[in-house]
């Protein structure tokens, strides 16, 4: 099979971003081994509990297994607001982790070529390949695209607020629950994965709202650049529906 057309076959983007999603999680856990044998329960609890891009992964790989079902058994699988929220969280993802690195300085890094290559794998080439995949193959109502571009609290607006406050909540309850002594040695566990979490401690409650705010404007505006870019440059994937008069045998197209 030409290359080609492997490009244009839906099945190619959605297993790659299965394999994409997980493969950085694997690699983590044989990263961080050390901290995962000395306390196997807290790692998993800090795992899945204060790092975004887990909760991205998640999201992404469940969502790909539903279009792949969909696919293979030549279902006709309505449209959903997660089509919009699964490519707005992982743009988000690349936002975020670009800004924290580049700008804010507060990331973690390290000179070792595997961390970097599973670190890139998983906020650069596993996000790209499911915005490709919503770019080039979901189609979009007209109607269902003016909302929500238009609407600030849309319903694929309204879901991610929902993830990132369940998100938010989880990380407190991980940081006000751990036994104090998994953050030092020979543990030495995050409080937080969000930094500015830490406000919340410092009773800097001004300030914690501001990066939550900031936090759901990045959400808000990944979905907002998805879809211009969706109208500007894939046009094809974005119908009208036609609706039928009630008394006329003349279909009214919606815009």
């Amino acid at each position: 099979m030409k290359f080609s057309k492997i490009c244009k076959n839906k099945l190619f983007y959605l297993i790659s971003g299965v394999v994409l999603n997980i493969l950085p999680c694997i690699c983590c856990f044989f990263y961080y081994q050390t901290k995962l044998f000395a306390s196997p329960s807290q790692f998993i609890f800090e795992f899945f509990t204060i790092n975004w891009c887990v909760w991205n992964s998640i999201i992404t790989v469940i969502y790909n297994l539903r279009e792949i079902k969909a696919i293979k058994s030549n279902q006709q699988k309505g449209r959903g607001n997660f089509d919009l929220v699964v490519p707005a969280s992982n743009l988000a993802t690349i936002i975020i982790f670009t800004t924290s690195f580049l700008i804010m300085g507060n990331l973690e890094t390290k000179s070792s070529l595997f961390w970097w290559t599973y670190i890139l794998i998983w906020h650069y080439f596993a996000p790209i390949v499911a915005l490709i995949y919503f770019l080039k193959f979901i189609k979009t109502k007209r109607i269902d695209f003016n909302d929500n571009t238009k609407k600030v609290f849309s319903p694929a607006f309204f879901i991610i607020t929902s993830i990132l406050a369940v998100f938010f909540l989880t990380n407190l309850l991980r940081r006000f629950s751990i036994n104090p002594v998994y953050f030092e040695s020979p543990y030495y566990f995050r409080k937080f994965f969000v930094w500015w979490f830490a406000y919340l401690e410092k009773g800097e409650i001004i300030q914690l709202l501001f990066w939550i705010t900031i936090s759901l404007f990045i959400f808000w505006l990944s979905l907002y650049l998805l879809l211009r870019v969706k109208k500007r440059y894939f046009p094809k994937t974005i119908y009208s529906v036609k609706k039928k008069k009630l008394f006329s045998l003349v279909n009214e197209e919606i815009n």
